[in-house]
């Protein structure tokens, strides 16, 4: 009987191992069905997805509001964080081979209030949201490098810019 090299191939997921001796036997375990070409993409991979568009989006609100109010340097500041929270999931699909699918974000064609409070307010929104989403998403990632980055993300929402907007549409007089 050969050795068991085909265990290792058994833990990494492959579908049908068969056990050699002098005879030939039977599949250690039955092959599973073709994959269909359009089967959802598992938990991890929607994560970082949505992780991904999430932060783009993000930097494209900050670039926008920027743009409108460049008399406000916190949305340039928060632009430049966003966009390295972008290269933070970036980095990411690098390390697990993934394919980064195009950025559809335009800073034109985000809506911005002509007021700075207003601004600050909808920024302060994005936040929560951003929190929202990371408070789901770490629960559905078991690697230790994306569950810490998209805690770091999360927190930084939470710790950093949420606080910065509410002083900043208290400041300007949002309700």
């Amino acid at each position: 009987m050969k050795p068991l090299e085909s265990t290792a191939l058994l833990l990494l997921g492959i579908s049908s191992v068969v056990a050699f001796t002098a005879a030939p036997r039977a599949p250690l375990i039955a092959p599973a069905p073709p994959v269909a070409a359009t089967a959802p993409a598992p938990r991890p991979v929607l994560a970082l997805h949505a992780a991904l568009a999430n932060e783009r989006r993000s930097a494209a609100l900050y670039e926008a509001t920027a743009r409108r109010h460049p008399e406000v340097l916190l949305f340039a500041l928060l632009r430049d964080a966003e966009t390295v929270h972008v290269a933070r999931v970036l980095d990411l699909f690098v390390r697990y081979d993934l394919e980064v699918p195009p950025n559809p974000e335009d800073p034109e064609k985000i809506p911005v209030p002509a007021r700075v409070a207003a601004a600050c307010a909808a920024g302060a929104d994005n936040e929560r949201a951003t929190i929202t989403l990371f408070d789901g998403l770490i629960g559905e990632v078991n690697s230790v490098d994306v569950r810490e980055t998209f805690s770091a993300l999360r927190d930084a929402s939470r710790d950093r810019h949420l606080p910065a907007l509410e002083r900043c549409a208290m400041r300007r007089g949002a309700p």
